[in-house]
């Protein structure tokens, strides 16, 4: 284990927040102009008073239960539900980390809170960096290096079908805490539906023309819309070094694990990594 380093040492200073007077729409437009998957919502004092995330806004256009909100707010009208105030959907942060907190102790917190990345903040909770599991990993990575992607995988694939509604993959997503399903025709897989892919394809399109029914906004589009057919296999007898330089090409968190005879086995992602170094 490396000597104590605080988090604030391995955390990314240039933290991309929205402010808690912006709305849905902004928090919305952010996530999907950076990329990223959790932007923290800070007051006029930089103070982090929520995290809105990509699962929040799946969930309120009608996907799980912050969907509430929309038709408590809005009778279910996805297009208005734009325009409220992105507090009425952000999460209030399950996790804060002061500065002086060791990155070891971040990662713990992490885990224990079941988060992907958590605000690091000053003794007044003003926002200083984000730290993330990409974050934790790069600075600890030797830790695991010997192990192969069979050891940390994770056996057995949920998935959906390409006839299936984005409804049922969004509420499968958020259902089981995932980021990404893989969309299979039997046993062959046909591509990788991601959560930011979801809210990206309904960007593409107009709110105001989708209608709560038989479950929600989702319920009209095929996975086959959303979904990327462009997609990367791994073996499981590579080594986990192997694992974190593809996933750092291609840019993705999760791969399936290709067994025999191009049998899709398992999935492994880079939250399986950070457990392997932090759990192992």
């Amino acid at each position: 284990m490396p000597s104590r380093t605080n988090v604030l040492d391995i955390a990314t200073k240039k933290v991309i927040s929205v402010n808690s007077s912006a709305t849905v729409n902004d928090g919305c437009k952010t996530l999907l102009t950076h990329g990223i998957r959790r932007v923290p919502v800070v007051d006029e004092e930089n103070v982090c008073v929520g995290i809105f995330s990509v699962t929040d806004a799946l969930s309120f256009f009608g996907a799980g239960e912050k969907t509430r909100t929309l038709v408590e707010k809005c009778n279910g009208e996805p297009f208005k539900g734009l325009s409220l105030p992105i507090t009425d959907v952000a999460s209030i942060p399950r996790c804060l980390m002061n500065q002086e907190s060791s990155a070891l102790e971040c990662a713990q917190q992490m885990l224990e809170c079941h988060v992907g990345g958590v605000p690091v903040v000053d003794s007044e909770k003003r926002i200083l960096g984000m730290a993330c599991e990409k974050d934790l990993i790069n600075y600890n990575f030797l830790r695991g290096s010997a192990l192969k992607i069979k050891d940390i995988m994770s056996r057995g694939v949920v998935s959906a079908r390409l006839i299936d509604s984005l409804d049922f993959a969004t509420k499968s997503l958020i259902k089981n805490h995932f980021r990404r399903l893989f969309v299979m025709d039997d046993e062959e897989m046909k591509g990788i539906l991601r959560s930011s892919s979801i809210l990206k394809f309904f960007s593409k399109k107009s709110f105001e023309k989708f209608e709560l029914y038989g479950g929600g906004a989702f319920a009209k589009f095929p996975v086959s819309d959303a979904m990327s057919d462009y997609f990367y296999t791994v073996h499981p007898e590579e080594s986990i070094l192997d694992l974190a330089e593809i996933m750092e090409a291609r840019r993705t968190g999760g791969l399936a694990v290709e067994g025999e005879k191009g049998k899709i086995i398992g999935v492994v992602t880079e939250h399986d990594i950070f457990q392997a170094i932090y759990c192992g």
